[in-house]
This record gives structure tokens, C-alpha cells and sequence, in this order.
């Protein structure tokens, strides 16, 4: 009985075992389901701000005819932010101050580059203004004064396209040629404006385009996307070890509970035969009790006894 009991208090161990690791499991792939899916969502919001940075250097050399690229970015890093932002709540803390970190360097790069747009509208107002003026009165102008316009426009155009130091002091150069060759009253005094108008937002937007391109943004993506796979090595790790030790433990429960079950077994076929020996000693001593008392009957008479065997091998001789 006490053989008995504990083998079924090794059934019990083992079936929480089972039910352990089956729950482990359970619960160990939601969390390395729901790393994954943070890790995708870093992973898209990392692209997506590598793309504004492709927005930002083709909208700074004026090379993009509209902004809706860039706001479709925004628009879909908007979203996976806020997916990221949830997924984020069921990380450790340091993950919710790296991501606050991050969102706020995300921000500074979108307003930089709404500024970026903003500038390079008024940009491409002022050339496409002078473009057409230019087109207009050219003729109307004297030779100088139409070929340093054109040269200043030129040159204005190739800084926009390619900023640079040398050609940055170019266009400088060209403008105050330009400048002093005009009075007061010449008309091309509005060129001349836009003119260094248009340079000074070319000035600008090579300024905001290196912010764009300098911004911490992707720099804490990295850092945000390096922690988080770190965290999913380490819990990937911290679980095949509780696998392993769940297993181990399984499998040692196992052992000893076939041993019980073979001892048990064992223990069970010795008593049946001590029980059927102990049935055969009774039978025997039935006919044993028998015997005496036929013994007992003959031996009033006056015929010699016979010899008889018992199963004790005893041999009762009456004369």
C-alpha cells in the first residue's frame, strides 16, 4: 500500500511536470512571439526614418516635384510608433526611456524637415519667379546685365543641386557683381532680390539638411534595436535552460517511476506465490487432519495398518 501510494504521488509530480512545461511553453512563445513582432515594428520605424533621410536629400536639391513621399513616411512611421509604443509597455523599463528618447529625436527630425520643405517651397517659388522673369525681359536688358542675370541664375542653380564651399563663394562672388551693376531704379533690381533671396534659403536648407542628416534619431534606433535583440538572446537563453531543467526533471521522475512500477510489479508476483503456497500448505494440512482421523478409525481394528506418506513425508506405522 505505501509502494502504491507513492507511485501515485509520482504520477501527480510528473503530470505538474507535464503541465509545467506545457505551460512554459505556451508562455515562452507568446513572449518570443511578442519580441519578434517589437523587433519588426524597431526594424520598420528604423527603414522608415532611413527613408526620410532619402526624402531629405532629394527635397534639399530639389529634386522631388512634390512632398507627398514625405508625408506618407510621416504618416506610416506615425503608425508603427504607436504600435511600437505598446509593444514597448510589456518590455523592461529601460526600454520605455530609450524609446521616450527616441521618439523625441524622431520628432526633432520631422520638424527639421517640415522646416526643410518649407524652405525649399519658397526656394523653387523664387527660381521658378525668376526663371519666368528672367524669360520675359532678358532681351529687353543690355548685354552685361542679361549674361551676368543668366550667370548668377546659373550659378545659383548648380549650388542648389550640388552646395559645396567652393561653389557656396561662386554664387557669393556672382551676386555682388550683379549687385553693383544695377542702380537703385534698374529693373533687375527684382532679380537681383530674388536672387539672393533664393541664396539665402539654398544657405538654409543645406544648414537644415546637415541637422536632418545629423539628427540622434538613428542613432538611438540603433541603440533601441541592439538592446531589444539582446533581450531576446538573453530570453531565448534564460528559456533553454528551464527547457533543459524542466526536461531533466521529467525524465528522472520517469525513471524512478518505472522502477516503482517494476519493484511494484515484482513485489506483487512474489506475494501471489506466497499466497498460493500458503494455499497449498492448507490443502495439505486438510489432508493431513484427514489422514489422522482415518488413523484414528483403523486403529480399533485388528488387521495390521498400512504404511501411508503424508506430504510432510511423515510415515505413521501401526502394528
Amino acid at each position: 500500500m505505501k509502494r502504491s501510494n507513492t507511485i501515485g504521488l509520482l504520477f501527480v509530480v510528473l503530470g505538474l511536470v507535464i503541465g509545467t512545461i506545457f505551460q512554459f511553453f505556451k508562455s515562452d512563445a507568446d513572449e518570443i512571439a511578442h519580441l519578434s513582432q517589437t523587433m519588426q515594428q524597431a526594424l520598420q520605424v528604423k527603414q522608415l526614418d532611413t527613408q526620410l533621410n532619402e526624402h531629405a536629400l532629394k527635397a534639399a536639391s530639389f529634386r522631388l516635384v512634390h512632398f507627398d513621399h514625405i508625408v506618407q513616411t510621416i504618416r506610416q512611421l506615425s503608425d508603427v510608433r504607436q504600435s511600437l509604443q505598446q509593444s514597448v509597455k510589456h518590455l523592461p523599463s529601460q526600454f520605455a526611456q530609450r524609446f521616450t528618447k527616441l521618439e523625441a529625436a524622431i520628432d526633432r527630425r520631422i520638424d527639421q524637415l517640415e522646416r526643410l520643405k518649407a524652405k525649399v517651397a519658397l526656394a523653387r517659388n523664387s527660381s521658378n519667379f525668376l526663371l519666368k522673369y528672367l524669360g520675359m525681359n532678358v532681351d529687353k536688358q543690355s548685354g552685361k546685365i542679361a549674361i551676368e542675370s543668366l550667370h548668377a541664375m546659373t550659378e545659383l542653380q548648380a549650388f542648389q543641386l550640388f552646395p559645396n564651399r567652393q561653389r557656396l563663394k561662386a554664387t557669393q562672388d556672382i551676386l555682388n557683381e550683379l549687385k553693383e551693376s544695377l542702380d537703385q531704379t534698374h529693373p533687375f533690381q527684382i532679380v537681383a532680390h530674388h536672387l539672393e533671396r533664393s541664396f539665402e534659403l539654398t544657405q538654409d536648407i543645406s544648414a537644415l539638411l546637415n541637422n536632418v542628416l545629423a539628427n540622434e534619431s538613428h542613432q538611438s534606433m540603433n541603440e533601441f534595436v541592439t538592446d531589444l535583440y539582446a533581450l531576446q538572446t538573453k530570453r531565448q537563453n534564460l528559456s533553454n535552460g528551464y527547457r533543459y531543467i524542466l526536461f531533466g526533471v521529467a525524465i528522472i521522475i520517469f525513471i524512478a517511476l518505472a522502477y516503482m512500477i517494476v519493484r511494484w510489479t515484482q513485489e506483487r508476483q512474489r506475494a501471489q506465490e506466497a499466497a498460493q503456497l500458503f494455499e497449498d500448505a492448507v490443502d495439505s494440512m486438510s489432508e493431513g487432519f484427514a489422514f489422522l482421523a482415518q488413523i484414528k478409525n483403523l486403529s480399533s481394528g485388528t488387521q495390521p495398518l498400512p504404511v501411508y506418506t503424508i506430504p510432510w513425508k511423515i510415515a505413521f506405522i501401526k502394528e
